[in-house]
């Protein structure tokens, strides 16, 4: 007879670690490769520390190296987070944070973290202004409430009155200025009447004449 072929079909599939063959239709029991794959393999591990943040990489001779996430060196101010990375807070960043102020004459300076800043002036403004008896300061322009003078104006002012010969002499808190106290002197008449001025200022009319009498 004419020959046939024994194996029209021939298939192989896998599915996981499960190996079937399928020969003219015909499906094998799945074979689990597991077994083998595990006897052959090469087998590497990486694992890390949650608490410390360190990763161990160990390779197929089973030799482990390490690698460090978060630095242990002094004043670092990252801290291991709760997955083993680096974790920044602001609280950190806050404790970490220096700064200090200093101040010369009229010079305010600011030091941050070490780092000095410009020098700035203090006082920028500074005015006083007197209203009455009130004192008032502006400085940097925010005015001060006004200070009532009065009292310590009235407490402090001495003033006398002297006068020696026609010399008029006032001290007003130890200053003295001195002035005639008659500066004219001048009089007048009209029929009988007599009037006198001084320093401008005019005497009520007096008589020159009281009496006259004749007698024989």
């Amino acid at each position: 007879s004419t020959g046939a072929p024994i194996i029209n079909s021939n298939t192989t599939s896998l599915t996981g670690a499960s190996l079937t063959t399928t020969v003219n239709g015909v499906a094998s029991t799945a074979l689990d490769l597991t077994p083998a794959i595990k006897a052959n393999e090469t087998v590497t591990t990486l694992a890390q520390d949650l608490g410390t943040g360190t990763i161990t990489y160990s390779n197929e001779a089973a030799t482990a190296a390490t690698a460090q996430v978060t630095s242990t060196n002094a004043g670092n101010i990252l801290t291991v987070g709760t997955d083993g990375g680096s974790l920044l807070t602001p609280t950190a960043i806050t404790n970490a944070t220096t700064v200090s102020n200093t101040s010369a004459v009229n010079s305010l300076t600011t030091t941050v973290n070490g780092v000095a800043g410009t020098a700035v002036p203090i006082i920028n403004t500074n005015e006083t202004s007197l209203n009455a008896g009130n004192l008032t300061t502006t400085v940097n322009g925010v005015a001060s409430a006004p200070l009532d003078l009065t009292p310590i104006i009235t407490a402090a002012t001495t003033n006398t009155l002297g006068l020696a010969g026609n010399t008029l002499t006032s001290t007003v808190n130890g200053v003295a200025a001195t002035s005639d106290a008659v500066s004219g002197v001048s009089n007048a008449s009209a029929v009988n009447t007599s009037t006198v001025t001084v320093n401008g200022i005019t005497s009520t009319g007096a008589p020159i004449i009281n009496s006259n009498t004749t007698s024989l």
